[in-house]
């Protein structure tokens, strides 16, 4: 209810990164954090405040 009343802004970010497609996520390094250049839709720590 705080957040429809305005008293409190939601924020929020990812805990993990997000490929942009199918080949990202097989051709990842498994020993790798994250994704390559390119194909990372989301990174980690994206996220919105308001």
């Amino acid at each position: 209810m705080d957040i429809l009343t305005g008293t409190f802004k939601p924020v929020g970010k990812l805990p993990f990164a997000l490929a942009k497609s199918a080949k990202a996520l097989v051709e990842q390094a498994p020993d790798a954090p994250g994704y390559g250049e390119g194909t990372t839709l989301f990174p980690f720590g994206h996220g919105l405040r308001y």
